[in-house]
């Protein structure tokens, strides 16, 4: 991902911010390129066992999980906790599924085929959890 701010190059197709824009509005996220950097607090991107594609969560600025790349396209209008990140997995076998600390502090997994569980886990406040396939 490109950062002007730490001198790293914004180049489009490069991991620009215009790159996002139009998958962004795919989701149903009427953005321009401008307003992304501060959507993104930190993404997490997970690479499709292809290795030709891509899938990336982040939370919005109204604080939703927003799953999106050349698999998914998708606000799950699930909150996260503020100044936390969710974490992506591609599973072999297809589908996906993204850990976040969800907007009552617990710890929650949205699958693709099941939508978001809450794994009844408590969270520590502004931490953020990692999955694997």
């Amino acid at each position: 991902m490109c950062s002007p701010g730490l001198g790293l190059p914004c180049e489009k197709g490069r991991g620009s911010l215009e790159d996002l824009t139009l998958p962004a509005q795919s989701a149903g996220l009427d953005l321009e390129s401008s307003q992304l950097l501060a959507l993104i607090r930190a993404p997490s991107i997970a690479a499709a066992p292809n290795g030709r594609s891509y899938d990336t969560a982040f939370q919005a600025n109204t604080r939703d999980l927003v799953l999106f790349g050349d698999n998914v396209k998708r606000n799950t209008q699930q909150g996260l906790e503020r100044g936390t990140s969710p974490s992506l997995a591609v599973s072999p076998f297809g589908g996906y599924r993204a850990a976040f600390q969800a907007n009552n502090g617990n710890l929650y997994v949205f699958d693709s085929g099941n939508g978001a569980v809450n794994q009844g886990q408590g969270m520590r406040a502004r931490t953020s959890p990692s999955i694997t396939p």
